[in-house]
């Protein structure tokens, strides 16, 4: 099983004094059946090592730290697969995509370094779930998140000042819009945080938006919704 793992840590220690502590250390675990931790790879220091430091130490206009003691907010992890490894080079199969929500970034780990291979940030607002697509492709959830719930906001089905939610798929190579599907006044669409997809066989969306209480399926040829669940 491969999960995310998280260690609340006081500091970032001498070598890491830039990190403002006490912070969350999110990693990706491998964990066995039996409940057994196999490997382990920090996502801060799979940043450091490849000198992204740039994605973690946003700081003031003047100095570079932290400011968040959820530095990642690590919200989900797939396995690389063939398809797409074959349409990404240099990313191999087996390496690990991740989705960081408070840096807007989503990112690749190298599995025998433990480093960043790749980072994708800016092109999503606190994004959950993204996908790879064999051809090459990463399909995400754009939540599009001005303020999460916890700050005051709850479910608003007119959006907010980023917009919709949104389904984008990326194109990594280009770091072009593919394809998207938005919601609109007449096709509401919003959930600040949480939130999951999933492409079908048949090319298909399959879409979970929690605040909104609901589960549907988009048609990515037409745009239209074929179908739904509210879960009034």
């Amino acid at each position: 099983l491969w999960i995310p793992f998280r260690e609340f840590q006081r500091s970032g220690g001498a070598s890491k004094a830039w990190i403002s502590g006490p912070f969350h250390n999110e990693s990706v675990a491998r964990i066995s059946p039996d409940g057994e931790r196999r490997e382990l790879f920090s996502l801060v220091d799979a940043a450091i090592d490849a000198r992204f430091e740039g994605l973690i130490a946003e700081g003031s206009p003047d100095v570079s730290k932290t400011v968040a003691s959820d530095i990642t907010h690590l919200n989900d992890a797939d396995i690389v697969t063939a398809e797409f490894a074959a349409a990404n080079p240099p990313l191999r199969e087996g390496d690990i995509m991740v989705s960081m929500r408070t840096l807007d970034a989503i990112a690749v780990i190298d599995r025998q370094t433990r480093r960043f291979k790749f980072a994708l940030s800016g092109m999503t607002l606190r994004q959950h779930d993204p996908d790879a697509l064999a051809n090459g492709n990463i399909v995400v959830l754009d939540n599009r998140t001005r303020k999460s719930q916890h700050n005051g906001l709850h479910y608003l089905p007119q959006g907010q000042s980023f917009g919709w939610s949104r389904i984008v798929e990326i194109n990594p190579r280009t770091q072009e819009i593919a394809w998207s599907w938005e919601g609109a006044k007449d096709r509401p669409f919003f959930s600040s945080i949480q939130g999951k997809i999933e492409p079908q066989p048949n090319g298909n969306i399959l879409v979970a938006e929690p605040e909104g209480g609901r589960a549907f399926e988009i048609d990515r040829a037409t745009g239209e919704i074929v179908w739904q669940f509210a879960n009034l």
